[in-house]
This record gives structure tokens, C-alpha cells and sequence, in this order.
């Protein structure tokens, strides 16, 4: 089976294939009657400024735009415009697996799985883009970081046995492109201080300017020069001067990343895993290193996508209706395991204890007795040897509310309308 990924990060939409990668940004840009998205509408932001939008695909919605035309009402169409003009890359693959970021609401799911089922693309899963890069984790508790074009995202998440998202949060209202204009700035200050040149005095110096920013980043041993007219100017840039640009934004992130190790109340070290894009802003790993118990691990670029790809047709078993995923049922070669415990066999309710054989949907408690039936409040899915706890309606486990599926074992507690149903093993 043919399966190809395709990670949603708006920077830039990477599709990996047995055929290769390609990246393509999430900007667009109206030019006349012409729609330029993707690698076209960045290579022209600068140039055809009127008209321009790289928030659609965080943004992804049907609410009218300010200023749209006949062709594009909404982020959705821009949205559809960018996933069409990529759909003779994708259209062969016998299966699709989408990594989406971790803060999209069930809306945003329900309308790309709409756009892609309309564009005939074969989606086989919408998985957690957090959850997919814990597929890269060596410890049992991780933390996933991803820069965006206007915020940062941070997934945690246990892994071992299995990958389970604990929880999902967006960090601030500023990201990449937002870093990209404080470069642009420092840059054009250097240039005009040792040139007299200002390369944002014309779109196309301008646009010659953006375009090298990322090359120079990757670089930082070449000094940024840019051509004007037949000669070349250079200028110099310390790696502190780069780093300057990031240093509110990388505060940030690591204030929110340390207050949740805080929180966890464990002295156990933790894995902070840093997307692909995360780990090209200077000086962010370095700020991360100083946090007491964590380990940085810098993601490549395929890393995610390739461990994606290799367990394609599990991850596309996971979910027949294209679903949400956010828990993988895919040991963690690279985490150490535990021993396996017993299998969760029974519900112990009051004197009552029902067997959990493959389902056993539970829509209540009755004189402290769990009671099966339709309308389930939650259900317990047995997988081999392992079970999961699915809820429906408001419960806990061991004390705490939870809403996401997730797997149990012998001891765990349920609790339902202010009754404890314990789980436990004949085994």
C-alpha cells in the first residue's frame, strides 16, 4: 500500500510520497483575476502587496473575508485553492494521512476532511501532529513544540507501549512570519547603515530580501549580501543579532514549557521535541537545554513523516470514519519499555463486575452497580491484551476528567455521577 503524508504546518506544506517531498508554503496572493498560492504567492508577497493572506490555513473557516472576490469568499476556499493545486502529487497514493496541527477544533477537522473529499484526494487518517512526532520520542513523557506562521503549538504526551496526547495548547498570536518581518527590518537597517542601500525602498529588493532570509538562517557562517544592479553588497550579522529578533518569542515559549513541567509535580526528565521549523530559530534549543529535567531533541525534516509512512496502514486501520487521532497504538521502539501488565478483564461496580470481552458500552450506575445499554456514557474497547477507555459523556479517571480516548489498566478508577467503578483482571 502506497501512503503518502502531508504535514499542515502553514511555513510550509510538506508532502513526502514514494515519488519524493515537495513544500509548499501557505501564502496567497491575488494578482488581477489570478490566484498565486503557494511557492508562486510567497515569491510574490512583496511584489503584488495589495492582496495578500497567510493565515488561511490556521484560520480555516467559512466566515466571509473583508475583502474577497467572486472565487475566494472564505479562508475554506483558499484553503481548497492550496490543497488543489498540490492534488496531482497526492491523487496516485493509495492512502493519505494527514498531520494536523494539534489546536484545530473539530470545525476546522470536519471542513478539510470536506475539501479533501471533494477534491477526490484518498485521506485514509487525520492523525495529531504531536501524537505522529512522539513516534520520534526515547522517553516515556514528551513534549511536541512547532512554530506557525502566526503562533507556536506545544503537544504533550506519554509514549512507550502506546502514544497518547495528554493535552494541546497555542502559544501567543505571533510566529514565523512575524520573526521574518523583525529580520527583514534588522537586515535593511544594516544594509542602509553600511551601504546607504534600503532594500525595502522596492518591492523587488524587497522580495530578493525575504526570499534569502531563510538561506542565510541556514548558513550563518555566509554574510548576507544581496545583488543591486550588476555589484553585490554584503553585509555582516552576528549569530547574537539573529538571535536578538527570536528572544520575546523564545521567552515565551519556554515560560509556557516550563510552567507545565512545573505543573506535572515530577522530577522524572522529560523529551522536548522540537518540529522541523522550531528547530531553525536561533537560540531556541539552547533556551530549552537550561530547563531542569529536559532533554531537546532538534526533529529533521522527514523524521515525522518517514515513521509515519512506515506504520501507514496501521495508522490508517485506526480509523475507518477518518477521525481525529490522537493516540497511537504503536509501541515506541525508541522508548524504553515496562513490563506489561494484566489485562483489564472485568468493571467492579458495588458487588457487580461485568466482562469487558471486545465492547462493553456502559450508560450508567444503578444502586452503585455499572449498567450496560444504549446511549453509552463511556465504553471500554478491548485491543489484544490492551483496553481503552472511550467516554462519551462527562467522566474521570483516577480523579481526573478526561474526554480523550485512553488506555487503562487493572486498578485504574472510573468515575460516573459521583460513583467510583473500579477496573480490574482475572488474570
Amino acid at each position: 500500500m502506497s501512503i503518502a503524508t502531508i504535514e499542515l504546518n502553514d511555513v510550509a506544506i510538506r508532502i513526502d510520497s514514494e515519488s519524493g517531498t515537495s513544500l509548499s508554503p501557505g501564502y496567497a496572493v491575488v494578482d488581477g483575476d489570478r490566484l498565486l498560492i503557494g511557492e508562486a504567492g510567497l515569491a510574490n508577497a512583496r511584489l503584488l502587496p495589495r492582496w495578500r493572506n497567510n493565515r488561511f490555513w490556521q484560520s480555516l473557516d467559512t466566515n466571509p473575508l473583508n475583502e474577497a472576490t467572486p472565487s475566494i469568499r472564505h479562508h475554506a476556499d483558499l484553503v481548497f485553492s492550496h490543497l488543489e493545486s498540490l492534488a496531482d502529487q497526492i491523487k496516485q497514493q493509495s492512502g493519505l494521512i494527514l498531520l494536523v496541527p494539534s489546536d484545530y477544533t473539530g470545525e476546522q477537522l470536519g471542513l478539510l476532511l470536506g475539501i479533501t473529499r471533494e477534491l477526490g484526494l484518498p485521506v485514509s487518517a487525520m492523525l495529531d501532529e504531536g501524537v505522529a512526532a512522539g513516534l520520534n520520542a526515547s522517553l516515556p513523557r514528551a513534549i511536541y513544540v512547532e512554530i506557525y506562521q502566526h503562533r507556536w503549538v506545544m503537544t504533550t504526551m506519554t509514549t512507550g507501549q502506546h502514544i497518547q496526547r495528554t493535552n494541546s495548547q497555542t502559544i501567543g498570536i505571533r510566529g514565523w512570519s512575524s520573526l521574518m518581518d523583525q529580520w527583514a527590518a534588522l537586515l535593511a537597517n544594516r544594509f542602509i547603515a553600511e551601504h546607504r542601500y534600503d532594500p525595502a525602498h522596492q518591492a523587488a529588493s524587497e522580495q530578493q530580501l525575504y526570499d534569502r532570509i531563510p538561506l542565510w538562517l541556514s548558513d550563518p557562517d555566509t554574510p548576507p549580501s544581496l545583488d543591486v544592479g550588476e555589484a553585490s553588497r554584503t553585509i555582516t550579522i552576528s549569530e547574537a543579532e539573529w538571535q536578538s529578533v527570536c528572544s520575546d518569542q523564545i521567552a515565551n515559549v519556554t515560560r509556557v514549557i516550563t510552567d507545565h513541567i512545573d505543573s506535572t509535580k515530577s522530577s522524572d526528565s522529560i523529551e522536548i521535541l522540537l518540529g522541523p521549523q522550531a528547530g531553525s530559530v536561533p537560540g531556541l534549543a539552547r533556551s530549552l537545554e537550561l530547563i531542569d529535567s529536559a532533554n531537546v531533541t532538534a526533529l529533521a525534516q522527514d523524521a515525522t513523516s518517514a515513521l509515519v509512512r512506515s506504520h501507514g496502514e496501521t495508522i490508517a486501520s485506526l480509523s475507518s470514519d477518518v477521525t481525529h487521532i490522537v493516540q497511537l497504538p504503536i509501541s515506541n521502539e525508541n522508548s524504553p519499555h515496562t513490563p506489561q501488565a494484566s489485562p483489564v478483564t472485568h468493571l467492579l461496580g458495588g458487588y457487580s463486575a461485568l466482562r469487558i470481552d471486545s465492547n462493553l458500552d456502559i450508560s450508567g450506575v444503578a444502586d452503585g452497580k455499572p449498567v450496560s445499554g444504549d446511549s453509552p456514557a463511556f465504553s471500554l474497547v478491548r485491543h489484544g491484551s490492551r483496553t481503552f477507555l472511550d467516554p462519551h459523556k462527562p467522566v474521570s479517571l483516577n480523579g481526573s476528567p478526561t474526554t480523550e480516548s485512553t488506555e487503562v489498566a487493572p486498578g485504574d478508577v472510573i468515575t460516573l455521577n459521583d460513583c467510583d467503578l473500579l477496573l480490574i483482571s482475572d488474570a
